[in-house]
């Protein structure tokens, strides 16, 4: 079974560079072989939806042939609101040097890994404010062109789950609600879009209702990537969940087979 996850910089390690064999999608690579009973490969690959994403979709396809394909929206996409981005689209190019300075800064954990770096953080988004990477409509129109792209290799199954978590990055309670305002904007139209398709789409109702809660994040000093703790965890509270996404993607690919035959 051939798992294709197009997942966010966890997969990397984040800043703390992890040793690749504690990070989530290889954790899980054995236990699911064991409940399925065969070998389970999990490739992994950060995307950032640019208008260059379904292209580089197109050829992790070409090359991993995945049975299963994982598409997990991220909100950090539209949702995070970073003080450098207002600044850079705000001041042209000297805003363009203080946000690949602030990202530099976020990147070297002696400066950035620390609580004094976030309070700091935290309060300049408060005084000054901050723009989303991307708008809810640009999101949108990349997802369904990556959607389009993964349907037309007939072998994978599809599983896109919606994007949810951003409460969490609000400064106070009118944020909280224009993030959920932007949240459901995606949600609402990756839903009907899937639907039509007869794609399986997790939305935020149903994620609330049946996936396990959570818990407690477990996260390196940005405040932003999974530590060792956190990969643990992830692994741990999605095995069930993943399990059923390949028995579901393994019942696919046996009639495909079949009309082949």
């Amino acid at each position: 079974m051939r798992i294709l996850g197009l997942l966010n910089s966890n997969v990397h390690g984040g800043p703390a560079n992890l040793p690749r064999e504690e990070l989530f999608p290889s954790a899980m690579q054995a236990p699911l072989g064991k409940a399925i009973g065969e070998p389970v490969e999990v490739t992994a690959r950060a995307i950032w939806p640019t208008p260059a994403l379904p292209a580089a979709v197109a050829k992790w396809m070409d090359e991993v042939n995945p049975e299963l394909v994982v598409f997990p929206i991220g909100s950090f996409w539209f949702l995070y609101e970073s003080t450098p981005v207002r600044m850079e689209r705000r001041l042209g190019g000297p805003g363009h040097w203080i946000n690949r300075r602030a990202q530099r800064i976020a990147a070297t954990p002696w400066l950035a890994h620390n609580s004094a770096f976030q309070w700091s953080r935290k309060r300049t988004q408060r005084a000054v404010g901050g723009d989303a990477w991307f708008e809810p409509e640009d999101v949108v129109a990349v997802a369904k062109e990556v959607i389009r792209t993964i349907l037309r290799y007939e072998c994978s199954y599809l599983v896109v789950m919606g994007p949810g978590g951003g409460a969490k990055w609000a400064a106070n309670d009118a944020a909280r609600e224009r993030l959920a305002r932007r949240q459901e904007l995606v949600d609402d139209a990756l839903a009907r879009f899937c639907a039509d398709l007869k794609v399986e789409y997790w939305d935020r109702n149903r994620k609330k209702v049946e996936l396990p809660a959570s818990g407690a994040s477990s996260l390196q000093g940005d405040d932003l990537h999974l530590d060792v703790e956190g990969h643990r965890r992830t692994a741990n509270r999605y095995f069930d969940f993943s399990r059923g996404m390949v028995e579901r993607a393994l019942e696919h690919a046996r009639p495909v087979a079949g009309n082949r035959a």
